[in-house]
């Protein structure tokens, strides 16, 4: 149990509660908040679609899309400052936390520790900004990932359950012969009909030695050559 609470993502759960409940309850609240609303979008978005489609009222469908748009817009921001006020607030804390567990218990046997001047000196340091980003700007690239990481799952499970049962048939079975008005079949053409014959000879025996001026015997043509077989229907 010791180990389980002493794990980073417990630690600072313990600690946002501990410094702001209040705070802490709105910070984790519009993770959760801001981790399912693009699958709240991604669905109302669907059912748009499919109402618009299906000539259905769009009423609902239209103010889910809104609502999700909305709140992705001003979620952002206000996360932002609420993560920056529990993170000042965090800071006091654990300075107040350090400063007992320094006055305490009496006497300062406990202070004569192996590396605890060194722990001090590196809570100072990360409190003031000087090791990293102070809390009250850590907090916003905490709750950025936390979101991002929720946001996946809301999206893994919304896309599962929308998820198509995709083509029954192996191979596409789609006769559009009579998709159209009129419902006659078209662009159909009956067997052994209009079929071509083939050219008689095996070489052109067009001559056209004098085409060209003067209009005298121009595109003349042997006789008995390329002779029409006739039209078979």
């Amino acid at each position: 149990m010791s180990e389980f609470r002493s794990r980073a993502p417990v630690a600072l759960a313990r600690s946002t509660v501990a410094a702001s409940p209040p705070l802490a309850i709105a910070w984790w609240g519009l993770i959760a908040l801001r981790g399912v609303l693009p699958a709240g979008l991604t669905l109302g978005l669907g059912a748009l679609v499919r109402s618009v489609s299906n000539g259905s009222p769009v009423g609902g469908p239209l103010f889910v899309v809104s609502a999700c748009f909305a709140l992705m817009s001003v979620a952002g921001p206000i996360h932002t400052q609420c993560g920056a006020l529990l993170g000042d607030r965090i800071s006091g804390y654990l300075q107040d936390s350090l400063t007992t567990a320094c006055s305490s218990p009496p006497g300062i046997a406990h202070l004569e520790r192996p590396g605890l001047a060194a722990e001090m000196v590196a809570a100072r340091d990360f409190d003031l900004g000087i090791m990293g980003p102070p809390i009250s700007v850590s907090m916003g690239f905490i709750g950025a990932g936390l979101t991002e990481l929720l946001t996946g799952v809301g999206q893994t499970v919304a896309l599962d359950a929308k998820a198509s049962a995709g083509q029954f048939a192996p191979e596409p079975v789609q006769f559009s012969a009579t998709s159209h008005t009129p419902a006659a079949e078209r662009q159909t053409v009956d067997d052994d009909t209009k079929t071509s014959v083939g050219q008689a000879l095996v070489t052109p025996s067009q001559a056209s030695a004098t085409s060209q001026m003067p209009a005298a015997e121009r595109h003349t043509e042997p006789e008995a050559t390329f002779a029409s077989a006739g039209q078979l229907t």
